[in-house]
């Protein structure tokens, strides 16, 4: 029995099928006729092949222009109000204002994930702290309509939205990510190899760490006491556009220097993970890095900063080590004890995979996710 139409609302294709197919494919087995809405990278054509309706997103992805916002708010609303979902499913932050005013008087039930909570947290200038009681503000009013739901991704997001009283415990939950394809991302044993492999998976943006990874690699490379060769390896591709990206011309700089490599936007990254044998995100801020959830299912012991998302992603001293943010000196220290430590690099990746499997399986987050729409249908 149908149980009528459902969006998920991503901004861009290649996002949705990193971290959401298989939601959606569980549910349509659910009854869901489910509708994708997410910009057009080229990859939408991989979304109608699995049966999926699409439809193109019509927003600018890093433009504040208020003009484009209403434009926008105006074309999802005809997209809404054609197909009358039962629910629409946001995900991140731009996605989440523009979306919820759309589908305001559509009848739908609305759920709103917080995929991180960007730039606006990252950095304090005065431009940045308007823009966050603008957003607290806005984000008070939106959920004290009914049926409008936030989700959030770590507790550290949930409770600094909690203290600024837009949510509560009625309309305010916490999923953690999206969760990790265990079956996919099997347990894979420790390479023994040299060069010693440690990558950063993201793309090249400042805000994922990947200056204080050179200063890592720069030192760990004049540590005249390391006798094995190690190589730093940069996961990603450069963002135009964001305010935060690397310049190419920098990356090679660094390439030339000999200190790290770069293997831009890679498509498998089970691959990498697999040929790895420590795994470094000493990121801002994030939602739920499924980058290092990904890393800990194939059994790989990760480095990270203790901010928003990592540290939840870590058992420090366990599967990993959670170190002080900034704390570059450290971040080192902690990276030469797992190059010189074989054992404990298995030993912790071993812990990471279990720590996968008892919190981050995707299809327990999908359950999270159906049992919340229930709740609210």
């Amino acid at each position: 029995m149908s149980k009528g139409k459902a969006f998920i609302v991503s901004n861009l294709d290649t996002f949705f099928l990193a971290n959401r197919k298989e939601q959606a494919q569980v549910m349509r087995e659910k009854g869901y006729e489910v509708h994708v809405l997410a910009a057009d990278t080229g990859r939408s054509g991989d979304i109608t092949k699995m049966g999926f309706v699409y439809h193109e997103l019509p927003m600018a992805r890093y433009s504040l222009n208020p003009f484009l916002s209403l434009k926008s708010i105006r074309d999802i609303r005809r997209i809404y109000q054609k197909e009358s979902p039962v629910v629409i499913h946001h995900l991140g932050l731009k996605v989440i204002m523009l979306g919820t005013l759309a589908a305001m008087k559509t009848g739908a039930a609305v759920f709103n994930t917080y995929t991180g909570l960007g730039y606006l947290f990252t950095i304090d200038t005065p431009k940045t702290k308007f823009f966050r009681s603008v957003l607290f503000m806005f984000s008070k009013w939106l959920y004290s309509r009914k049926r409008v739901v936030a989700i959030f991704q770590n507790m550290t997001d949930f409770n600094l939205f909690k203290k600024h009283n837009t949510i509560d415990d009625t309309n305010g939950f916490v999923i953690r990510g999206c969760g990790v394809n265990t079956e996919e991302y099997r347990y894979a044993p420790m390479p023994d190899q040299q060069p010693l492999k440690i990558i950063l998976p993201g793309k090249m943006l400042s805000s994922k760490g990947i200056y204080d990874f050179v200063e890592v690699a720069k030192a760990i490379k004049n540590d005249k006491t390391i006798s094995q060769e190690v190589e730093f390896m940069l996961c990603g591709g450069i963002e135009e556009g964001h305010p935060f990206s690397a310049k190419k011309e920098e990356i090679e700089h660094w390439h030339n220097q000999g200190w790290v490599n770069w293997a831009g936007f890679q498509k498998d990254m089970l691959a990498m993970y697999t040929n790895a044998d420590i795994v470094m995100l000493p990121s801002w801020r994030e939602g739920m890095p499924k980058g290092l959830l990904e890393a800990g299912s194939v059994g790989r012991p990760i480095i990270t900063y203790d901010v928003a998302g990592c540290s939840e992603a870590v058992e420090d001293g366990v599967s990993g080590y959670v170190v002080p943010f900034g704390d570059v000196k450290l971040l080192t220290e902690r990276t030469r004890q797992l190059i010189v430590d074989r054992d404990l690099r298995v030993k912790m990746g071993e812990n990471s995979r279990q720590y996968v499997l008892r919190h981050f399986e995707t299809y327990k987050i999908i359950e999270e996710n159906l049992a919340l729409y229930n709740k609210f249908l």
